[in-house]
């Protein structure tokens, strides 16, 4: 069970693997949990998109402009869709149902256009959130991972960005531990 502020609560033989009071994020609008098909981990979901992968698992995505309504996960795999308060679904990881959005959900403006491979080239481990916005604008949050402390994941496209994939998509990824750089990929930056 959840509560409304990510504490977690564990019956019989679950495993409990941490809350978010527990890891020091402040919350009073979860709407709800998923596990995972391991059993080694699982995701919890605010009504703002935010989604928290706890134990071993990341999250695969969220989303800041649709209210959310609940999550469900896949059973066969790492991913899971989040439901919106209009009915419409969002798929992140490998989603139950495919990788297609169902309804009409609004579609985020979460990544910054255009990012290019020099300035992908520029970003050096060990720098702040705020330095890499400074330069590339705010990244669309892909997933927060909170073996405390927090680590993020952001993303930002490039040139010919399709949001929710599509072929040759350009995006740079970067993970953040304590607010800082610790690793960075790209695909099909120029």
């Amino acid at each position: 069970m959840v509560a409304k502020d990510g504490g977690i609560f564990t019956f019989g033989k679950v495993p409990f693997y941490g809350s978010l009071p527990g890891f020091g994020i402040t919350a009073n609008d979860v709407i709800g949990m998923a596990r995972t098909p391991s059993d080694l981990g699982y995701y919890i979901a605010r009504s703002t998109g935010e989604v928290y992968g706890i134990g071993i698992t990341p999250a695969y995505g969220s989303s800041n402009c649709n209210p959310i309504a609940a999550i469900f996960s896949n059973p066969a795999g790492l991913g899971y869709r989040l439901v919106t308060e209009s009915g419409a679904t969002l798929p992140f990881g490998r989603a139950p149902g495919g990788g297609v959005p169902t309804g009409n959900p609004e579609i985020c403006p979460n990544y910054s256009p255009y990012i290019s491979l020099a300035q992908y080239d520029s970003i050096q481990v060990g720098e702040s959130y705020p330095q890499i916005a400074s330069l590339l604008g705010d990244g669309g949050l892909v997933g927060t991972w909170v073996p405390h402390p927090v680590t993020r994941t952001y993303q930002w496209g490039g040139a010919g960005f399709m949001a929710y994939g599509g072929p040759n998509n350009p995006t740079a990824t970067i993970t953040f531990h304590n607010n800082r750089v610790i690793a960075k990929t790209e695909i099909g930056l120029t």
